[in-house]
This record gives C-alpha cells, structure tokens and sequence, in this order.
C-alpha cells in the first residue's frame, strides 16, 4: 500500500503535517469545513487515523453530487456525522469552519 499524500488535506485545513496527524490520532471524530466562493470542501476525520475529503462538486453529476475520496486505507464515519457533513455542504457560512 502506498503512503497516503496529506497535500490536499493539509490545504483545506490550514493544519501543518504535525497537527494533521495529531487531530486525525485523536480518538475524536471532526471535520473542518472550507468554502471559497462557491466551492465547498470538508475534511473528515474519524479520530483513529481515518481521513476523507469531501468535496461539494463531482465530474458525473455536477453540483447535484458530492466527490468523497479516502485519504488514509479505511475511514468510519457515523450515521449522524455523514448526514451533517452532507446538509453542511449545501448551507451558506464562513470560509473555514470546525465542527467542535
């Protein structure tokens, strides 16, 4: 298995590689949200090195779909979260969010 690449991951949360690693071991699940002009990207962590990124525009479908990559080899995420994360994407706010 290849090592994960952070470079997007480290853009959309403003986090150096350190503190990166460090929120992603945390045990905690969170996320973080960016959204520059109509553009919305949220990184997902499930606090036991599990890493997503998703973002609020897909090739196939658009703004009607959300492009959801997997950073690290596996990433839980919980019903509640997932359904946040996907009601967040389409709701107007600041650049950058974080969830807690």
């Amino acid at each position: 298995m290849k090592n994960p690449d952070y470079r997007e991951a480290l853009r959309i949360t403003g986090k150096n590689e350190e503190e990166l690693l460090k929120w992603t071991q945390d045990m905690q699940p969170d996320f973080i949200i960016n959204r520059s002009g109509d553009a919305v990207q949220i990184v997902y962590t499930d606090g036991d090195d599990g890493l997503m990124i998703f973002t609020g525009v897909c090739e196939i479908f658009d703004d009607c779909g959300i492009k959801i990559e997997t950073i690290s080899a596996y990433c839980d995420i919980a019903d509640e979260d997932l359904i946040t994360i996907l009601n967040l994407m389409r709701e107007p706010f600041g650049e950058y969010y974080h969830a807690k």
